[in-house]
């Protein structure tokens, strides 16, 4: 279910802005909504829709921190052992952006993409994991 959510989620913000057009059409031949949200699409979308899918992921992790919470309460209300359902992206991110506004983790994505105009191509997804996110982890040890 919550790779349904995820799915849903960026596939709601590929088709929110303008220049999703060409990303629908991409969506019917690919079916694979995170490698669809490319560079060449991020930079064609307006601040605003940027930040509502950076408020979008903020909100399915929000709701699976807080289902999380739910089980690990239930469990732990039964005599079990609570089991995290958070996956390794869910726990990164809220960890790497605790303090981040949304502003910030566009501009370092666009950065990413400007230093890097030959990438156009990479998902936004795997530029948030490997270049935002891992080296955010990394400087906090």
């Amino acid at each position: 279910m919550r790779k349904r959510m995820v799915s849903l989620l960026l596939a709601l913000a590929l088709v929110s802005g303008a220049a999703a057009v060409g990303a629908q059409e991409q969506a019917a031949r690919s079916g694979d909504p995170v490698a669809q949200l490319t560079g060449e699409i991020w930079q064609k979308t307006s601040p605003d829709n940027k930040a509502s899918f950076i408020f979008g992921m903020e909100t399915v992790i929000a709701v699976e921190h807080a289902v999380n919470g739910k089980l690990t309460e239930s469990a732990a209300a039964r005599g079990k052992t609570p089991v995290s359902t958070l996956s390794p992206f869910e726990k990164a991110w809220a960890k790497a952006f605790k303090d981040t506004s949304r502003r910030q983790i566009i501009q370092e994505v666009d950065a990413w993409y400007a230093a890097n105009p030959g990438e156009l191509s990479r998902p936004v997804m795997n530029v948030l994991w490997y270049h935002v996110i891992q080296p955010r982890l990394a400087s906090q040890k």
